[in-house]
């Protein structure tokens, strides 16, 4: 939800295999904040891909993605990490820093 300050989106998907990118280049949390609900839904083989792509002043910066971000997530089976392919070569590219929590999990 661009138009959003804080997201503030409400992603729910169906059955079977679905996949949801958080892919916001300007920010180290990728776009996944407090304010969004993202649902795997229903199956298994539900992945919830993160893309590491910064530019800009955030260059080589980390995603960064704690227990807030986590609150609202539920129902995948997968976390993928991706991109940084426009930080090739740069110190501190690619970096991610997850914060695993018992209730991600749980959800999960």
């Amino acid at each position: 939800n661009a138009a959003a300050l804080n997201g503030a989106q409400k992603i729910t998907m169906g059955a079977g295999n679905d996949t949801v990118i958080f892919d916001n280049l300007q920010d180290t949390r990728a776009g996944l904040s407090i304010s969004d609900t993202v649902a795997g839904g229903a199956g298994t083989g539900d992945t919830l891909v993160i893309d590491g792509d910064l530019t800009g002043a955030n260059l080589g910066d980390t995603i960064a993605l704690g227990a807030s971000e986590w609150t609202n997530v539920s129902g995948f089976e997968t976390i993928r990490l991706v991109g940084t392919s426009n930080n090739a070569g740069v110190a501190g590219a690619g970096n991610y820093r997850l914060t695993l929590t018992d209730a991600l999990i749980a959800a999960n």
